[in-house]
């Protein structure tokens, strides 16, 4: 839409849906902006947004905008006749970035307006066909600025904090996890565990990259014996035959169904090829298996202490995996551990295996604030001189 010219310039704005429609045809190669045959071409503006649709489980958005307004000071509100925060702008409307917050029917809008140099600068990315930097800059950008600007212990920026948390480090000894029970969930606790152990194991690894019907999958190799190590378990032949049996199972998981529209969806396998070769009769278990990229080279989300890594016994592994289940519930950095609920399954056993299981869930919080992934302040809540019924946590961020 052309908005205004003179002799010498041409203003030219694309908005919504011709924006992204526009973006699509220059990565697509369809158009370059040299076909605008104009000198001296200039990128003077990029909005990128964020729209998070609300939840039934949601707080209250007036407190969050408001709180974000005390964390920004510099913030500028727009009140409705009830006084609550409608709209909230951040920054001055003359500086390179500037950020809005919107309410909207049934969802809240993240804006960050980009201009002057560093518009500029994604302009030059643009023309010189960048679009992976052009992308990369832009969305650190978005997420940099809204990060410094708001309040953060929300479940309003639960997309923000999975961002910060995904692209920060992972040391190598650490188990990670992401949002997966909804594919790999299973009544089997150890098969999942050992799932949450692979993942975590393989991803040291370097392979062969391949493409198959548009979808990459990582080919690595490595010993039997390298694993069961990793994992600590003891390279007995009972042992070693169900390891075997884990990665004999591993196709049999569900396959990552992603839907685009009604008539096109995208299925893939996550271990598509697994050989397990013996070349001698006493030599090594060899597994050669190919592994979706997406598993490889995912920025995941939680990472867990080297205790996690292991597990001593049966009870131990329950109180792993029900933290783990905590922490990964969802995307809000404010958790809840229903400790009471985990430990009424053990009511019936001897009270010195009770105990157990209590300094178990004590250690493994101690080394979760040790290795700095959750805050060292708690709340609790109980009664009757119960160890506590709920755990309320809060993710570091």
């Amino acid at each position: 839409m052309i908005l205004g010219w003179n002799k010498e310039t041409l203003f030219i704005q694309f908005s919504g849906d011709n924006s992204r429609y526009l973006y699509f045809l220059i990565t697509n190669g369809s158009f370059f902006i040299s076909q605008l045959n104009c000198q001296n071409i200039k990128i003077g503006r990029i909005d990128i947004q964020y729209i998070r649709t609300n939840k039934t489980n949601d707080t209250d958005v007036n407190e969050f905008l408001e709180k974000s307004l005390q964390v920004s000071k510099d913030g500028i509100p727009q009140r409705d006749e009830n006084d609550n925060i409608q709209t909230l702008a951040i920054g001055k409307r003359e500086n390179a970035y500037y950020i809005r917050i919107y309410k909207m029917d049934s969802a809240l809008k993240f804006e960050l307006e980009i201009k002057k140099r560093p518009a500029q600068h994604l302009g030059l990315l643009l023309l010189n066909g960048s679009y992976q930097e052009f992308e990369d800059y832009i969305s650190k950008s978005f997420v940099k600025h809204f990060w410094k600007s708001i309040f953060l212990e929300t479940c309003f920026t639960d997309w923000l904090n999975y961002f910060l948390r995904a692209h920060s480090s992972k040391p190598q000894k650490h188990l990670v996890t992401s949002y997966l029970q909804e594919y790999f969930a299973t009544s089997e606790n150890l098969k999942f565990y050992r799932l949450l152990q692979f993942i975590s194991f393989v991803r040291i690894y370097s392979g062969k990259k391949e493409i198959v019907n548009g979808q990459s999958y990582i080919t690595v190799q490595f010993r039997l014996l390298d694993f069961m190590k990793t994992v600590n378990c003891q390279a007995n032949s009972y042992q070693r035959q169900q390891f075997l049996q884990f990665f004999n199972q591993l196709q049999s998981l569900p396959p990552f169904r992603e839907k685009f529209a009604d008539r096109k969806f995208r299925q893939l396998l996550f271990f598509p090829v697994v050989n397990a070769i013996q070349e001698t009769k006493r030599g090594p278990w060899i597994i050669q298996i190919s592994v979706a990229e997406h598993l490889m080279k995912d920025a995941y989300p939680f990472h867990l202490p080297p205790s996690f890594f292991t597990y001593s016994n049966t009870m131990n592994l329950d109180v792993k995996l029900s933290i783990i289940q905590a922490l990964a519930q969802e995307y809000s950095i404010q958790k809840i551990y229903y400790v009471q609920s985990f430990l009424n399954q053990f009511v019936k056993r001897r009270h010195s295996i009770q105990a157990n299981i209590k300094r178990d869930i004590i250690h493994e919080f101690q080394n979760l604030i040790k290795f700095k992934i959750i805050e060292s302040r708690f709340l609790f809540q109980g009664k009757d001189n119960q160890l506590f019924r709920k755990i309320f946590l809060k993710l570091k961020i």
